[in-house]
């Protein structure tokens, strides 16, 4: 069983971080909500208004890369030119 984990292992470690920041992240708003002073109706629809958005995401962003098309930076594509670390 060892032999069959130990080639995905960080794959599956960076999946487990992943879920434990989503798990934190939705802990916190709905906590931060509620200290605001939202009702948990509020809270509750602005919870689900986040997942929405997640869905509709879903929906709309095969069309968008097929449009598009994915741009990720190859070795050769060339440098722009960077801004200077100091302005003076």
């Amino acid at each position: 069983m060892k032999s069959l984990i130990a080639p995905i292992s960080s794959l599956l470690g960076g999946v487990a971080l992943l879920l434990l920041g989503h798990g934190l992240l939705n802990t916190l708003l709905t906590l931060r909500g509620v200290a605001e002073g939202y009702s948990t109706g509020m809270v509750g629809l602005l919870m689900s208004g986040y997942f929405a958005g997640f869905l509709i995401g879903t929906w709309l962003a095969p069309s968008l890369i097929r449009r598009i098309g994915i741009s990720a930076p190859s070795p050769s594509t060339p440098r722009s030119p960077r801004p200077p670390y100091c302005c003076t």
